[in-house]
């Protein structure tokens, strides 16, 4: 591509009068040409360090058959799509009102339209359509005019987000009329062309041939938005602030990270039992669980190497089993084994399982530079620059650039994130798309996805993966088999899974008690009961979970007085970082502790407790509440787990098909008690396989052949977004930020009305520049986080700002240093 034909921009009268940009109130200007120049030089560089030629190539390939000529052509066509992004800035207008750059001998367009976006499209669209003239074979033909098409509408939204491409059509055929009418090509010299093209309706229903690379022409919108919208962001930012943008964020030195890793403790040691008895014939007679993990990390190894041409792999181990670490060792051995691999990038559905890995990885390769967490609640990685005066300070366009593109070898992030960089239609989101090539992408806790778009999902995940040259592991320890939905054979890296998970220090390790199912209108006082029996008779650290923070706060209220030898705390989504870490830590050091939690304990909480007591809920979600018990398998007695029923799990998961209302899916089942003694997840997702199967072929939105015919097939890029939304909008709620006194962990004090104040400052103040208010506000949004909480109900408030409504006397809602919903909901109905 980068050796295609460029736009001789020199056919434009006057070229070399007109500006792209202004800085320090427009003292400075930077001419449009150079503009466009600097922005090819960065999309070069972009093309080059992310390995893009072979990508784009490959969707040419797929688009054309492997027709040379037509691959040239597609080389053009996104080469100077990248470089007539801007061309539109000739405008008079522009120029006069934008630019204060009056040009007089120049033709005015009567109206005061200053647009340049649209009529860049327009003029791009105008010059090329002379290569979708030359071609005879009409289906040929059809698709460059297709690109052509594309092309310019990612041109026309490169300031915007994406919408709907009838709204693009209707605005397009507007452009070519406006402009035509006014002359104004003809001030400019530039080649117009009259004949309209037919409406994209048109095209969806008379290209038959769409159905068959409508999702590679999906991804391939999507990848050339995004590595404009990178080229452009760079070459305007070099400009604004004489700092032209250096490093990518790749791996470049694999060995300094495969050196490190290898160094550690862990890895020595899998390598001696490698040397010394790799594998074991039989392993059911091995007791240290350390053995089973080095089997497991060798086996995963030795099956990578054999599957490494594979776009996407499974990896289902035991819970305690060490994937994290094996998942370090897959992604070096992946990049070792394909130069053109050169980021790693995990995805989490859980905040703990992000700052558990983050911290792995810290300690573990110790280039804290080079490693990021992308999500809500961690501030962004600030770059530092030295001042005239040598003093270290935040280079904040930089991190802001960093943090938009995924300037990081390493990257941590939530699977919302993920998901908006693949399927979003918002501009910022779009940005991280061509940084996400030729990258291991590791997909952790993939279950707790919603389940009822699996099947799409795993359909998308395999063509971004085969088109952007990504290496997908998908791990868990209850890991649905996805490719089964669509037919699709997946490698896993773990192949005989019952000589792992059927091993009594991973399937004996606790013992399942089901007999407080049996109990007929089992109340809470009957738990109390229970565990008053269990705790008065030993010291064992004792786990009560519960599916609702209700119930849960019930019970701590009932219990906390009743065990006066006993350490008694209570933890839910409502208890903020430094609470979490207070808790956990106390749990980790103390015997004869009693925990009471909800769901959140389950995911990526390092705790090793003795007994526990869990409401039903999921077959997976029961699995994982097993990894907190025995988790060591340490101790010579074995864990105990006591299954009850309180809230009902319909109630609260109610568009989950891992739920059945017609037939029960609880371990009140005979069937999947069997499933969770066995470990037989492969038959639990079968069925909800088969649920998948029912919902998504019924005649009805969520019929999967209608949404690809209708919003795939179509490029309908906003009904794919709602899709593929994770969290469902009317599932939000309010956010209210509580004034309260805070201690943290190193001693440090936050007072809520002082962290309030601070916020307001960063929103209103209109001195601080773009870059520098999101810098400020990602680095305050660790301090916001201790003081926020979601509602679903009207409030009392004394301020509000950002969407944030604050409560000035936090006092009114905590009891005994807890969140108290009823409380606060009282307290405003009152008030």
């Amino acid at each position: 591509m980068l050796q295609s034909k460029l736009f001789d921009m020199k056919v434009i009268a006057n070229i070399d009068e007109l500006y792209a940009h202004t800085k320090n109130e427009g003292l400075e200007k930077e001419f449009l040409i150079d503009h466009l120049d600097k922005t090819i030089f960065y999309f070069e560089k972009i093309y080059t360090e992310k390995n893009l030629d072979s990508i784009f190539n490959n969707i040419a390939k797929t688009l054309f058959n492997n027709n040379e000529k037509a691959l040239i052509d597609f080389n053009e066509l996104a080469l100077n799509a990248v470089y007539m992004h801007d061309i539109g800035k000739i405008n008079v207008n522009f120029q006069n009102f934008k630019m204060s750059n009056p040009l007089p001998h120049l033709k005015k367009i009567r109206n005061t339209d200053s647009n340049h976006s649209m009529l860049s499209a327009v003029i791009y669209y105008c010059n090329y359509m002379k290569i979708v003239k030359k071609w005879t074979d009409p289906q040929v033909q059809q698709k460059f005019r297709m690109l052509l098409l594309l092309n310019s509408y990612v041109i026309s939204k490169h300031h915007s987000n994406f919408d709907s491409l009838a709204d693009f059509q209707r605005k397009f055929e507007k452009g070519f009329k406006d402009y035509s009418k006014n002359s104004f090509f003809d001030s400019y010299s530039i080649p117009f062309e009259n004949a309209i093209a037919p409406g994209i309706e048109g095209y969806f229903k008379s290209y038959k041939w769409m159905k068959d690379v409508s999702k590679e022409l999906y991804i391939y919108t999507r990848l050339l938005f995004s590595t404009l919208c990178a080229a452009d962001y760079y070459a305007t930012g070099e400009f604004m602030n004489n700092k032209p943008v250096k490093d990518f964020g790749v791996i470049k030195n694999l060995e300094k990270f495969v050196s490190k890793y290898q160094s550690t403790n862990v890895y020595q040691s899998i390598q001696k039992q490698k040397e010394k008895s790799y594998p074991f014939e039989v392993l059911d007679d091995v007791k240290d669980i350390n053995i089973l993990r080095s089997e497991m990390f060798l086996e995963a190894e030795k099956n990578l190497e054999i599957q490494k041409d594979e776009d996407i792999f499974y990896l289902e181990a035991p819970t305690g089993s060490g994937k994290t670490n094996m998942s370090i060792n897959l992604s070096l051995k992946l990049l070792e084994q394909n130069e053109q691999l050169n980021k790693i990038i995990y995805v989490f559905p859980f905040n703990t399982l992000v700052e558990q890995t983050y911290s792995t990885l810290v300690e573990l390769f110790e280039f804290e530079d080079d490693i990021a967490v992308l999500n809500s609640i961690t501030p962004m990685l600030e770059r530092k620059e030295r001042s005239d005066e040598e003093i270290l300070r935040t280079d904040y366009e930089q991190t802001v650039l960093d943090n938009q593109f995924l300037h990081y070898p390493i990257v941590l992030t939530s699977h919302v994130n993920f998901f908006a960089y693949l399927f979003s239609t918002k501009k910022e989101q779009l940005f991280a798309l061509s940084h996400l090539a030729n990258s291991v992408i590791i997909l952790d806790e993939i279950q707790s996805y919603r389940n009822n778009i699996w099947k799409e999902m795993i359909g998308f995940l395999q063509k971004y993966a085969s088109t952007l040259n990504i290496k997908i592991i998908i791990m868990s320890a209850t890991l649905p088999r996805l490719g089964n939905l669509i037919g699709a054979s997946v490698p896993t890296l773990i192949e005989d899974r019952e000589r792992y998970f059927s091993h009594p220090l991973f399937k004996n390790r606790v013992v399942l008690d089901y007999s407080l199912l049996e109990i007929e209108e089992f109340e809470l006082n009957d738990l109390v009961e229970k565990v008053e029996v269990i705790a008065n008779g030993s010291n064992k650290n004792i786990l009560i979970e519960f599916i609702t923070k209700k119930t849960a706060a019930e019970f701590f209220n009932l219990v906390k007085e009743k065990f006066p030898t006993r350490q008694v705390e209570l933890i839910t989504g409502d208890d903020h970082k430094a609470e979490r870490k207070r808790v956990i830590n106390l749990v980790k050091k103390s015997k004869n502790f009693l925990l009471i939690a909800t769901q959140v304990i389950e995911a990526g909480v390092d705790i090793d407790m003795d007994i526990g007591f869990k409401n039903i809920s999921t077959l997976d979600g029961e699995e994982q509440f097993l990894g907190r018990i025995n988790r060591s398998c340490k101790n010579d007695e074995l864990g105990k787990v006591y299954f009850f029923q309180l809230d009902v799990v319909n109630t609260i998961y109610k568009k989950d098909l891992r739920v059945n209302n017609k037939e029960d899916y609880s371990l009140k089942n005979p069937d999947f008690q069997h499933m969770l003694l066995e470990k037989d997840f492969i038959n639990f997702y079968e069925k909800i396989f088969n649920r998948i199967e029912v919902s998504t072929t019924k005649k009805n939105s969520k019929n999967l052949d209608e949404f690809y015919k209708e919003c795939v097939d179509r490029l309908n890029f906003l009904e794919v977004q709602e899709r593929f939304r994770l969290i469902d909008e009317k599932d939000y709620e309010i956010t209210v930020f509580v004034n309260s006194e805070i201690i943290l962990e190193d001693g440090t004090r936050l007072i809520g009305e002082k962290v309030w104040e601070e916020y307001k400052q960063i929103v209103i103040s209109k001195g601080l520049s773009f870059a520098e208010r999101k810098v400020k506000l990602s680095v305050l949004n660790e301090k916001m986080n201790y003081f926020l909480y979601q509602i679903n109900f009207v409030v009392n408030y004394q301020d509000t700002i950002g969407g944030i409504f604050y409560i000035r006397n936090g006092g009114q809602c905590f009891t005994e240093g807890k969140f108290d919903r009823e409380l606060v909901r009282m307290n405003s109905m009152f008030a």
